[in-house]
């Protein structure tokens, strides 16, 4: 099992490191956008001007109810996968599709 491993880690190793060092570089890059936008939607928000207000605001709402939307969806499709089906409860109707 080991030498299987280590046969992986010669092989594929350079790819791991490679791949490591991508998703460093858009995790550096996507917090420098998110800064920049999270800054002009944060200066929009503090607007006197209704509409760039009422645009901020929108879009505040829109992106903190995708997340929770998502981890809702997500949490419930895991749900119906992976929890087994007792035989009591296959002669009742089921809630889930």
């Amino acid at each position: 099992m080991l030498d299987k491993i280590l046969m992986l880690i010669e092989k594929y190793g350079m790819n791991f490191v490679n791949g490591l060092g991508t998703t460093l570089l858009l995790a550096l890059i996507s917090v420098a956008v998110g800064c920049v936008i999270g800054a002009f939607v944060a200066i929009m928000r503090l607007s006197k001007f209704k509409p760039l207000n009422w645009i901020a605001t929108v879009y505040t709402e829109i992106v903190r109810d995708t997340r929770f939307c998502s981890s809702c969806i997500s949490s419930t499709s895991c749900c119906r996968t992976s929890c087994p089906r007792s035989s009591s409860a296959s002669s009742r109707a089921s809630p889930w599709p």
